[in-house]
């Protein structure tokens, strides 16, 4: 602790214009920690359990609002409901929904490198790198789209996941995409730098996930079966905190606001069920820890 604020002294020390910022931060930072314990220390909690719930396809979306889902969805027609995500970040969504279960009637379709979590013989198969662009630095919605549209095919009578990344950063729409580099520091849990707004972070926000809606209309149009929309978590987009009531930005885990466990479930409809199988593991799925540190990267957890 001595040497950090050494660390931060110095900074002032060399940028006394800063000084405002350097302290906010500070305050966001340690305010986020005390609130983080606060949950961790108030017991087990509980969540939606995917797996137990009725569908055939689930699209999940990450690092999706229910209030930004309400809002901007024009595009989706079904009956839309709130819940409550078992977890306020992906680790502890996929931790509590995958592991340890045998789910061998199910397919995963996923752009979420926190996949790696999960044992290998856990899905019937699962689709990882395939969502990913050859640089390894974007998992675009219509390259998932396609891989699910692909398993949906080969896999007719297996319940199909399709974890889609946005509206998580990085921007996608090629509008927005500029001001990736001036976001970089809201995935440190700051307010935005230089000449980007919080304003302008949520109007990306946004951009980003009209962007992935429009795919995942595509998607359902070629798919039978009862479909449900929903999200692994949320995301802080300037909101105050509690218990102590900082401001935010990102999603951590044991961090149990509205805006990061508060999450859309739309039942799209529930005609011409599918006829679902259990078989076991097609092929074990392996994790490639490099390509998994170059996505993480990419996304700005590393």
């Amino acid at each position: 602790m001595i040497e950090y604020l050494r660390d931060i002294y110095d900074f002032a020390q060399s940028n006394p214009r800063k000084i405002p910022t350097a302290v906010k931060h500070e305050v966001n930072y340690y305010g986020r920690c005390i609130n983080q314990e606060y949950y961790k220390k108030a017991g087990k909690r509980k969540g939606f359990d995917l797996v137990e719930k009725d569908w055939d396809t689930a699209i999940i979306l990450d690092a999706c609002r229910y209030d930004f889902f309400k809002n901007r969805n024009r595009l989706l027609q079904g009956s839309l409901k709130k819940e409550i995500s078992p977890g306020s970040e992906s680790r502890e969504f996929i931790q509590r929904s995958f592991v340890g279960r045998d789910l061998h009637d199910t397919v995963y379709v996923t752009a979420n490198p926190y996949t790696k979590l999960v044992e290998p013989d856990t899905f019937h198969k699962i689709f990882l790198d395939e969502a990913w662009d050859e640089q390894g630095d974007q998992a675009p919605a219509d390259r998932v789209t396609n891989v699910a549209m692909d398993a949906h095919k080969k896999y007719p009578e297996k319940r199909i996941i399709v974890h889609y990344m946005q509206p998580h950063l990085p921007i996608i729409p090629s509008e927005q995409n500029s001001i990736n580099d001036s976001l970089k520091g809201v995935r440190e849990g700051y307010w935005p730098t230089g000449t980007t707004t919080m304003t302008e972070v949520r109007k990306a926000y946004a951009a980003n996930l009209e962007y992935v809606l429009e795919y995942i209309e595509e998607l359902i149009e070629t798919v039978d079966g009862k479909i449900v929309v929903t999200a692994d978590h949320g995301e802080l987009l300037g909101e105050r905190q509690s218990p102590i009531p900082v401001r935010g930005t990102d999603h951590f885990p044991n961090l149990y606001v509205p805006e990061l466990i508060e999450v859309p479930w739309l039942t799209i409809r529930e005609e011409k069920r599918r006829k679902i199988t259990e078989e076991p593991p097609e092929d074990e799925f392996t994790v490639d820890e490099e390509a998994t540190q170059d996505r993480l990267k990419a996304l700005g957890y590393i």
